[in-house]
């Protein structure tokens, strides 16, 4: 289990530099799961602030399999939320892994659309545009990315969504919008808009780009809602926000340079298996794709902020005994009187039969108490 307390000082911490800054400003937290923790808790005490979560990719550098549709959907939506001037407090939660991650230039970032109540809508043509975005037809819409069109109903999951949508069309409009639960598959409510969030963030195959340039071409040919003219790479995330003001955790350097260590590794190991088979395509090189550790610390032109309070840094747990096997009665030292015993069958001690230890004798035989001297963390 996790402490929450320092990860709630933190969020408290950010969100009031938020309030105060005027800008949006930067937090590059260590982990993914220190990333959620500390949102979740700003998002619940930050009245007032709009909280952006940038979640790194859930697969490895240079992996075939593309991230899921739940984590491109946050990614989405952050990268969106910064291209379009911020219209009052904003607080950018990611971390050390995203923040090496080129994205989209803020030109390739146009708002997606969104289907409201009323409105005219071809259900084969959604589909079919939906499918452009990423999303996968299935029977069973229980999964982020996914659709199904069932007669004159179109069920569909959107990436970074909570819950999957039932849109209605009668006579060509959209008569109702209904939430339903992914996993009985019954509506929880009635809504008046949808948001169609891609569930890829940009084509990007390894084996058949030669680098951003074509990623961004090739997206532009099958989604027509791209500029006409893709700049000609990605960018940095900090060409979105410009000297923001920027908090680090301790250990983010240290994972930049993990980060890009791996990354050098997956492609030199990538390359060298795909030499066998020229059809596959060139690799795109990790610079067209990754910041190196230099270059981020570089694009850190704003200025740093404070420091949180005391207590702000997770405290690591006290360290305990722990032994497997029975529990048994034992010295008032261990909690609630008693002490680990340790599996197997019982030996008999020398001296009267006594249930358990006593205090008393272990005084008088401390090598033959079974429990051993106490830890100091």
């Amino acid at each position: 289990m996790h402490d929450t307390a320092p990860d709630a000082a933190l969020a408290l911490h950010l969100v009031a530099q938020a309030r105060t800054a005027g800008q949006p400003i930067i937090a590059i937290l260590r982990s993914a799961p220190r990333l959620q923790r500390v949102a979740a808790l700003a998002q619940a005490v930050g009245t007032g602030v709009e909280v952006l979560v940038l979640p790194p990719w859930d697969v490895l550098p240079y992996d075939p399999a593309p991230p899921s549709p739940a984590i491109v959907g946050q990614r989405m939506r952050a990268l969106q939320a910064l291209a379009q001037p911020a219209s009052g407090p904003c607080l950018l939660l990611t971390t050390a892994a995203a923040v090496l991650q080129r994205v989209r230039p803020a030109a390739g970032l146009q708002p997606d659309p969104v289907l409201r109540l009323g409105e005219a809508l071809d259900p084969h043509a959604l589909v079919h545009d939906l499918a452009a975005r990423g999303y996968h037809a299935e029977e069973r819409v229980d999964e982020p990315g996914t659709v199904a069109l069932r007669g004159h109903t179109v069920e569909l999951f959107p990436a970074g969504a909570p819950h999957p949508v039932r849109l209605e069309v009668v006579d060509g409009q959209i008569a109702a919008i209904h939430p339903f639960d992914p996993l009985t598959q019954r509506r929880t409510g009635d809504a008046a808009s949808v948001t169609l969030t891609p569930a890829v963030e940009f084509p990007l195959d390894p084996a058949e780009v030669e680098d951003a340039a074509e990623a961004l071409e090739h997206h532009a040919a099958h989604d027509p809602a791209a500029p006409p003219s893709p700049p000609p790479r990605l960018a940095s995330l900090f060409d979105l926000v410009p000297g923001a003001p920027a908090w680090l955790d301790p250990e983010v350097l240290n994972r930049w340079a993990d980060a890009h260590e791996q990354a050098q590794d997956a492609y030199a190991a990538t390359r060298a298996a795909r030499r066998a088979d020229p059809k596959r395509g060139v690799l795109p090189r990790p610079a067209s794709l990754f910041l190196t550790p230099a270059q981020a610390e570089a694009a850190l032109s704003g200025p740093r902020l404070p420091d949180p309070p005391p207590g702000a840094e997770p405290v690591p747990a006290p360290l305990t005994h722990r032994r497997p096997g029975r529990i048994g009665k034992g010295c008032a030292g261990h909690r609630g009187g008693r002490h680990p015993v340790r599996p197997g069958p019982r030996r008999r001690q020398p001296g009267p039969a006594r249930p358990g230890c006593s205090r008393r004798r272990s005084l008088a035989h401390p090598a033959r108490h079974p429990c051993p001297p106490a830890r100091h963390p």
